[in-house]
């Protein structure tokens, strides 16, 4: 895969091309100074009048190759992110090829699940959300109600709520209550149906007074 390099400006070439001068030319010394240490080795008087060279040279080695190796992290950092197209090099990363590689399972595992929950906010979710509407239009509630019904025992409820009411007892008090107001009313009905009877009456006897009876008041023959 090739990475996307920005073009590196002028400077920045020529601080560069200075740089790899510098590090080819430590290259190369080091590599004659490693020759040499072993054509030492060959003459034990000429090693020890080396010594005292080799052991500075190896204590500035020591001390530069620390100091790179602490600035090379920062130094990489900043080269990439001035000079590398991070856009274009994570457009040609497959990301479901990654994802099927991702192990969820072992994320998850290492996330701290109660201490996320602690920081939502649940009330102010639930003030957004409108349960109602979410309701009516998404629940069956005949479904619902229908399998409720089905898992329940209605004859055995019923015989159970039976069992806990006198029935006896209510009917005697409703027989009673309803046979007082059913002599009250028959009494009422009573009453209305002589009134009636009185009214339909003289109605009768007033019409055939006034046919038997002139004008003048004498009586017809």
């Amino acid at each position: 895969m090739t990475v996307p390099v920005r073009r590196l400006p002028e400077d920045a070439a020529a601080a560069l091309t200075a740089l790899d001068l510098v590090v080819g030319v430590v290259a190369v010394t080091a590599a004659a100074a490693t020759a040499t240490a072993r054509r030492l080795r060959v003459d034990g008087l000429i090693q020890r009048a080396a010594t005292p060279f080799l052991q500075v040279g190896e204590a500035i080695r020591t001390r530069v190759v620390r100091e790179v190796d602490a600035f090379a992290p920062a130094l990489v950092d900043l080269a990439v992110r001035r000079y590398v197209d991070l856009d274009g090099l994570v457009a040609t990363v497959d990301l479901d090829a990654v994802a099927e590689k991702l192990d969820v399972e072992a994320v998850i595992g290492r996330v701290d699940l109660d201490e996320v929950a602690k920081q939502i906010d649940i009330e102010k979710i639930l003030d957004r959300l409108d349960l109602t509407s979410t309701v009516t239009t998404r629940v069956d509630l005949k479904r619902i109600i229908d399998e409720v019904l089905a898992t329940m025992d209605l004859p055995a409820l019923v015989e159970e709520v039976m069992d806990e009411i006198d029935l006896p007892e209510i009917i005697r008090g409703s027989t009673g209550g309803m046979a007082a107001d059913t002599v009250q009313s028959v009494r009422l009905q009573t009453v209305s149906a002589d009134e009636a009877v009185s009214r339909a009456v003289d109605r009768l006897l007033l019409r055939r007074k006034h046919a038997r009876t002139r004008p003048d008041g004498t009586a017809a023959t």
